[in-house]
Formats: structure tokens, sequence, C-alpha cells
């Protein structure tokens, strides 16, 4: 599928009342998730051991996530990026 297809996908899949911020919002996450699966096809992932550390931390902090790096590695990525990358290569 085309980039344009994409595009045009994502709009059609918007309610009819959906703002011009809100097709914004959805196209940024789907790009979001486009680059963490091209980040995890590349082996620039962050290992479970680190996000569930980097999530203990969090909590301890009180949750204001700071951005997680794999040590070794130029990605620096948040948990949740993590997450939508998994999801979104599973529902691939």
């Amino acid at each position: 599928m085309t980039t344009k297809e994409k595009l045009l996908h994502a709009v059609e899949d918007l309610p009819d009342d959906a703002t011009i911020e809100d097709a914004m919002e959805r196209l940024l996450f789907l790009a979001k998730i486009e680059r963490g699966v091209r980040q995890a096809d590349a082996g620039q992932t962050i290992p479970h051991s680190a996000v569930r550390e980097g999530m203990a931390k969090w909590l301890k902090r009180g949750g204001l996530l700071k951005p997680l790096t794999n040590p070794g590695s130029p990605v620096t990525s948040s948990a949740f990026l993590s997450f939508a990358s998994a999801a979104a290569r599973a529902s691939a």
C-alpha cells in the first residue's frame, strides 16, 4: 500500500464529525507506529527487561515518564512506542 493510499484510508476511517486535529492526531499516531516497526525490523529495540526497569522507576517517580534508551543503540523511545510497535506488528 502506498503512503497516499494509507493516508486516504486513515482519513476515510475517521467519523463524519472528525476535526482536522483528529485527522492530524491519527496520521501522527500511524506514522509513529510505522517508524517503530521499521526500528524493530532494523533490530533497534528496547529489551523487555529495560522497559520493565524503566516502568518501575517511572512508577516510583509518580508517573513522569522519561524516554528509555537501549544501551548501545541510537534509538530513544518510550515504553508506549515500544508497545505500539509490537501491537502494530501483531495485528499485521
